[in-house]
């Protein structure tokens, strides 16, 4: 689009340049015999006999030629000589005075005049040139003045989209997981943040209208939201969606696709329902959502909001945890629910999570060097102290959820550098060991899982043994989509 636009300058500015050139030129041969012959005519009447001045003690007549040399170049400067001397004859011819071709004078005269000219088509060629660099430079300014707006405008455009709608996965749950931690402990942690909880979620998955209703025993409760943004009706507890949502225990939404608007209005009035059902398979509360952007409802950005609401249920879960078992116990059971949710997001939605167990082999350096990395994990990372089966080593495993391939593999690399900054010792003196392992939603990955975590001491419950042994991550979930046509349900993922 700059090429063309830039050509196309450049052909309007040569066009214009040519019009001048035909301009200027016209005139020329207007003005040329006009000043030659105007000052003929002056001379003529100062003394008809010399017209040329050829007697006299400086021949002014010369200005003539050197004025149109000056002014039209070399070419027309030897044309007003030419013509002077055309003039001078015809002159005596008139007079019927004797004739001699003034060669000296003509010679002079056109010397004078010539070289003249000579000077100003040089600078005429050099005033050129610079029009044209200046012409193209404009253009190039003009061009990079508009590219200039566009990028300022797109970048501003950016800016408020990521504003309104950019986020990570990632830190959208390490900032509820924050929101919930902040809260009192005194009441129900979802009834003490639920309006928290649903502004962010409403921040997050760009929900316009939607309510946060709870769930108890399998039913929902419509009449009483826990919280609501946006205008939202109350909503029956028979609504299609809801029964779908309870029934499937994952997330569903409408379809988009030709229906009966008013048979479909009577089914459900909403887009999308999302569960927050923890690891263990404990209802929380469901997400009624009304409104959203209509670029929004799509598997991707369902799905996305079925695993935040995934991990709220599983924090939710965790902060019940901490008043009801001994305190020795909620980490371990934190790092399973933890690991149980991030398998659950390989199988089902294809994140990824890593995992890392650091073998210290030096008792001495072992307390110290658990305690720096537990204080510099990053936000949703589970640190795990473990004793090897062995007793030679403890055993730290670190569960990073959320995490792609490639952030394991920093952390690996960084960490011989971390223990050198923080404990002046080596990977060798530490007798520090690593390996890790990647959750994927590869088919042999479960059963490698197992294996990595028992052979670095990890008490596995026969419980999720038998779920990692029969998963299938051939069947993942998605997002069940309902489709109304003349008032029929049908289902498809």
């Amino acid at each position: 689009m700059g090429t063309i636009t830039l050509k196309n300058s450049h052909k309007r500015a040569s066009w214009i340049a040519r019009t001048l050139k035909n301009f200027r030129e016209g005139i020329a041969w207007l003005e040329t015999p006009a000043i030659t012959l105007v000052a003929f005519a002056i001379a003529w009447l100062v003394n008809s006999q010399d017209p040329l001045t050829l007697t006299s003690s400086f021949p002014w007549i010369i200005l003539a030629p050197l004025l149109v040399g000056l002014r039209y170049g070399f070419a027309w400067a030897a044309v007003s000589t030419i013509l002077l001397v055309v003039s001078g004859w015809l002159n005596a011819q008139w007079l019927e005075i004797q004739w001699r071709t003034p060669v000296a004078w003509f010679l002079g005269t056109l010397a004078v005049s010539t070289i003249a000219g000579e000077f100003r088509d040089q600078w005429q060629q050099k005033l050129i040139r610079f029009q044209q660099v200046s012409r193209y430079r404009k253009a190039r300014m003009n061009e990079f003045t508009r590219s200039y707006q566009l990028l300022k405008r797109s970048h501003a455009l950016l800016e408020q989209e990521v504003a309104l709608s950019g986020y990570s996965l990632y830190g959208a749950v390490a900032d509820i997981s924050n929101q919930l931690i902040s809260h009192s402990s005194e009441q129900p942690a979802l009834n003490s943040c639920a309006t928290d909880l649903m502004r962010l979620l409403g921040h997050y998955g760009e929900i316009q209208a939607g309510a946060l209703l709870h769930v108890q025993n399998g039913k929902v409760n419509t009449k009483q939201p826990l919280a609501s943004i946006g205008e939202m009706p109350e909503v029956k507890a028979k609504d299609l969606l809801i029964k779908r949502t309870l029934l499937k225990q994952e997330a569903s939404c409408i379809k988009p696709e030709p229906f009966d608007q008013n048979k479909a209005l009577n089914k459900t009035q909403l887009l999308a329902c999302v569960p927050l059902i923890d690891s263990h398979d404990n209802y929380h509360a469901l997400l009624a959502i009304r409104l959203m952007p209509f670029t929004c409802l799509n598997e991707n950005h369902i799905s996305q909001l079925a695993v935040l609401c995934g991990h709220i249920a599983d924090l939710l879960y965790m902060t019940k945890l901490t008043h009801e078992i001994p305190h020795h116990e909620p980490k371990i059971r934190a790092f399973h629910t933890h690991l149980e949710r991030c398998w659950k997001d390989a199988i089902e939605y294809n994140i990824q999570a890593g995992l890392i167990a650091i073998k210290i082999g030096n008792f001495g350096v072992a307390p110290a060097l658990i305690d720096s990395i537990t204080i510099h994990k990053r936000a949703l990372d589970q640190v795990l102290t473990l004793r090897a089966r062995d007793s030679e080593h403890w055993i730290a495993l670190i569960l990073m959820p959320l995490s792609e391939q490639d952030d394991t593999h920093t952390y690996l690399e960084k960490f011989p550098a971390f223990l050198k900054k923080h404990h002046k010792v080596d990977m060798t003196k530490a007798e520090v060991n690593l390996s890790h392992f990647i959750v994927n939603s590869d088919s042999q990955n479960s059963l490698e899982m197992a294996r990595f975590l028992n052979n670095n001491g990890y008490p596995l419950s026969a419980t999720f043994t038998e779920q990692i042994e029969s998963s299938n991550p051939l069947q993942e979930k998605g997002i069940d989509s309902v489709s109304l046509v003349d008032g029929n349900i049908r289902t498809g993922t």
